[in-house]
């Protein structure tokens, strides 16, 4: 029998001191006032699910847009072209992307 969404643990990468968190609890943790600068880096990590690096790209925090520009989804990297401080060349990068503008247009065309 498979358990609930709420019994699904991910485990954060070797070494960290951060227990292994629900997918939940990842995505309480992108909205909290207090999340610290290590929990944000942690949470763009690859192995973390694409819904809680996509929570983590839409927040206003400095430094985020341009971490997840590198992200390997391209849902990710899309939300990316948001960030209020992307960079120039970053952004040049984005627009230039085949999956992430295949994407944008898909969404667009759906609207």
């Amino acid at each position: 029998m498979r358990g609930s969404a709420n019994d699904r643990r991910v485990s954060t990468s070797a070494g960290d001191d951060l227990p292994s968190r629900s997918v939940e609890e990842m995505l309480e943790r992108t909205v909290s006032a207090t999340i610290t600068v290590e929990e944000l880096n942690e949470l763009t990590t690859h192995d973390k699910p694409v819904v809680v690096r996509a929570a983590i790209a839409r927040t206003p925090y400095p430094g985020v847009a341009e971490r997840v520009s590198h992200d390997p989804h391209p849902l990710v990297r899309a939300l990316a072209l948001e960030g209020w401080d992307l960079s120039d060349a970053s952004r040049a990068r984005l627009e230039a992307d085949e999956d992430v503008q295949r994407l944008l247009r898909t969404i667009q065309s759906d609207n």
